[in-house]
């Protein structure tokens, strides 16, 4: 998907050409919807307005895409489905993923999309099998029995621990990734 190629033809007026490139981001906003309570029909709805609200965006010729474009519909579509939920008295109003949290934390400052970039790149530094492990239990909501079962762990307490200790390496990968861009930016 190229990101300016995209904006270029809802620019242009060519928005078939576009919602076709575009839609290669659906899979992944689907198994968010699906993984959080909804449904099919849910995902579709929740991705065709986020569509709506990008080309009304892009319309305008003062528009910035600050992030990828899959990054920014993948926003759009999880608060306007964190919405759907709290109007439909559904939300759980705590959010539990810890290192989401410890993020938010150390770059206040920056925008929700670059919070995301930022927490995507952790998650890819710390190992593909913390990446499962932490990804298993926060958005998926597995249950530590479950992730034993899955991850081959003895007892429910190993992978308790172990997902610790992924969690403490995401946390400290995050504050040095931290550092690392405040000193470039100095």
């Amino acid at each position: 998907m190229n990101d300016k190629k995209i904006i270029e033809l809802i620019r242009n007026g060519r928005h078939s050409t576009a919602l076709d490139m575009l839609y290669e981001g659906y899979r992944p906003i689907r198994k968010f919807i699906i993984s959080h309570g909804g449904s099919d029909d849910d995902a579709r709805d929740t991705f065709q307005e986020a569509l709506i609200i990008f080309c009304q965006k892009t319309a305008h010729p003062d528009f910035q895409l600050t992030a990828k474009v899959s990054t920014y519909l993948f926003s759009v579509c999880k608060y306007l489905w964190k919405d759907k939920l709290q109007k439909e008295n559904r939300y759980v109003h705590h959010h539990n993923f810890e290192l989401e949290a410890d993020v938010a934390g150390i770059m206040e400052e920056h925008h929700e999309e670059e919070k995301y970039k930022f927490l995507d790149k952790v998650l890819d530094s710390i190992g593909e099998r913390c990446k499962e492990i932490l990804q298993a239990y926060y958005f998926y909501k597995w249950s530590m029995q479950t992730i034993a079962e899955k991850f081959g762990y003895g007892s429910e307490a190993t992978a308790k621990n172990q997902k610790y200790k992924c969690l403490e390496r995401a946390k400290e990968l995050a504050k040095k990734e931290q550092l690392f861009h405040n000193q470039m930016e100095a």
